[in-house]
């Protein structure tokens, strides 16, 4: 029985100590495994057993074969050894490349600081520091850095060119300038000569950057890197952009041979120079032979903007389109955008558009409103028209050209009281803002209400706004329509030589002559007459109002067939309405000369029955019915 016992212990004894025997073997296959996976030679964990010098072996030779974690333990490890200064100084400087690296740069900092703390007068650590501090944008230090390091290093050419390079990152180019010309021009590298270039461009001194790249042109030829040339080819060409100097330009980058890496850079300029220079069948060239490159954005802007200054309103498009489908588009590209749409007569697009810049960009502006409602005028949708320019007019109360605008909407709804209302309303907003400019318009948004409110609108009224306005010939015009129509042709021949006192457009000749004309036929001036008619018949304008005044003259002379074959060119639906009735009216004229009643009094049922107000039109209407009935 004792010996089945001990037998039992026995057996137990052997099972403990096997399981510990396949626990130990587990464990070290679990350690193996680790270091497998870490890439960490396992002899570095009998370091013991390997002296200093195979440490630091092993860590270049990780570094040399791109394991730079593993190279970084060993070189730590080898630290531990306590090695001599110089050694320590190679380590440092070791750990700190294989930091920045990594992207490791708090951990390179670290490193440089203990270089620093054995080597403090190595000017490379200060230097290195304001590399990685520039790589990290830390700005605020690398000012300290400079200035705690200035006096010591000012001598050194690789330390004012970084000083350069931080005034040039902060947009401090004139102090950025100053430390370059501190560099002696033997001196200057090719780097250091495209900083003064962009330097002087920035600041604006064109003249200094032409005189500096004849300084350096003869370098050129010597310099031994082909991308140098081409760099310094094209930072020629954008000096002579900015000089106005676009052939000049176009011509130092004509044949020019460029790599990939200036081929969009080159492309944009190339362009833009070509562009300026109205070079149509270059331009095309260019966009078409290179339009399945993946330019950037900037080139399709110059494009898409190139398009839109054309008038190209759906190409312009096509090219914003590219953008936006790889970026979002800027605010100033998104009102361009909205543009195009308005010029396309996409009036809905161009509405979408507007409303992304007010939620997206937080854009309000009075333009916004303002280009709203005209959007909904020309969709024919007069509440909302009126809604946004009211919110317009309630956000920025002080922008006359509101008042201006609801006036107009008013006029064309012959809301004249309204019209009259929205422009005494304005005179106050101007008399209660002494900084304001009076909008002239605003007057003439008022006459035209007041004659279509009171057609027996007020002499003086009209006086007043042409002694108020008394550059205007407009206002001049109305005072003398209403001299005519009131046969007070004295008073209406002093208003028109006023008027010819004034400096007057094409237009506003026209206008005046005809004014002289009626005047001379009432007057039966013979000589003012010939003389105005000669001016009028002279005119090869083709526009409406030239046609209108033509035909007038022809009428006043009884001509009515030439009369009539002058107003039958013109096209009264593609007319404003007030124009349309001016047609109507004046042909009705004709034709009730012509004894020809019908064609007549169709004519002027169209005025009457667009403007119930035109008591000219129902006069002659109400003539016809009397003599010849329906």
């Amino acid at each position: 029985m004792q010996l089945k016992e001990q037998k039992k212990k026995k057996n137990r004894l052997l099972f403990f100590l096997l399981s510990f025997l396949l626990l130990a073997i587990f464990v070290g296959s679990l350690f193996l495994i680790y270091l497998v996976i870490i890439d960490i030679p396992f002899s570095q964990k009998l370091s013991k057993k390997v002296n200093n010098e195979q440490l630091l072996k092993l860590a270049e030779s990780m570094y040399n074969d791109g394991y730079l974690e593993n190279s970084a333990l060993y070189y730590r490890n080898y630290l531990e050894t306590n090695p001599n200064k110089m050694s320590k100084i190679k380590v440092y400087e070791k750990l700190f490349q294989i930091n920045v690296i990594r992207n490791k740069f708090d951990d390179a900092l670290k490193y440089l600081d203990l270089w620093e703390i054995i080597d403090g007068k190595n000017p490379k650590i200060f230097i290195q520091r304001i590399k990685l501090l520039f790589r990290m944008n830390s700005f605020q230090q690398i000012k300290l850095e400079i200035d705690k390091n200035y006096d010591k290093l000012n001598k050194s050419t690789e330390f004012k060119d970084l000083v350069a390079i931080y005034f040039i990152k902060i947009g401090n180019f004139e102090k950025a300038l100053q430390i370059l010309e501190q560099i002696p021009y033997n001196k200057r590298e090719f780097f250091i000569h495209r900083k003064f270039l962009y330097c002087y461009i920035n600041l604006d001194m064109i003249k200094e950057a032409k005189d500096y790249i004849k300084k350096i042109d003869n370098k050129v030829k010597y310099f031994e890197v082909k991308e140098n040339k081409i760099e310094f080819s094209i930072l020629k060409a954008i000096t002579h952009i900015l000089n106005d100097d676009y052939v000049f330009a176009e011509m130092e980058l004509k044949n020019l041979s460029v790599t990939s890496k200036y081929q969009n850079l080159y492309l944009k300029i190339f362009l833009y120079c070509n562009i300026k220079l109205e070079r149509t069948d270059e331009i095309n060239a260019i966009i078409e032979n290179n339009s399945e490159l993946n330019f950037d954005f900037e080139y399709y802007k110059i494009v898409a903007d190139y398009y839109f200054y054309k008038k190209e309103y759906k190409k312009a498009l096509e090219f914003y389109n590219k953008i936006e489908q790889q970026r979002n588009l800027t605010k100033q590209e998104v009102m361009l955008l909205s543009d195009i749409y308005f010029n396309l007569k996409d009036y809905n697009k161009s509405l979408e558009t507007i409303n992304i810049l007010n939620k997206d960009y937080s854009y309000d502006t009075p333009d916004l409103y303002k280009n709203l409602s005209v959007n909904y005028n020309l969709l024919g949708d007069s509440a909302n028209e009126l809604f946004y320019l009211k919110e317009g007019m309630n956000r920025y109360p002080i922008d006359l050209d509101f008042y201006v605008r609801l006036g107009k909407f008013y006029l064309d709804y012959r809301d004249y009281s309204s019209a009259i209302r929205v422009s005494e309303n304005a005179e106050k907003i101007f008399r209660q803002n002494n900084n304001l400019s009076y909008d002239k318009r605003l007057d003439l948004v008022k006459l035209i209400a007041m004659e279509n409110n009171n057609p027996r609108i007020e002499e003086l009224e009209l006086l007043k706004l042409r002694e108020k306005n008394n550059t205007n010939p407009e206002y001049y015009f109305k005072i003398i329509e209403y001299y005519l129509k009131d046969k007070r042709f004295v008073d209406a021949f002093r208003e028109i030589q006023n008027a010819n006192a004034l400096s007057l457009n094409d237009e506003q000749i026209e206008i005046l002559t005809l004014y002289k004309l009626i005047y001379a036929n009432f007057r039966d001036n013979g000589l003012l007459y010939n003389e105005a008619k000669s001016i009028l018949l002279k005119s090869n304008k083709e526009s409406i109002s030239t046609k209108i005044n033509l035909g007038i003259v022809h009428i006043l002379d009884e001509d009515f067939d030439l009369a009539l074959d002058i107003l039958n060119k013109i096209n009264p639906q593609l007319l404003e309405k007030r124009l349309q009735r001016k047609i109507f009216y004046l042909k009705a004229i004709v034709y009730y000369y012509k004894n020809d009643y019908p064609a007549s009094y169709k004519l002027l049922q169209n005025v009457v029955e667009d403007d119930g107000d035109e008591k000219k039109a129902s006069f002659i209407k109400s003539l016809i019915e009397k003599d010849f009935g329906d």
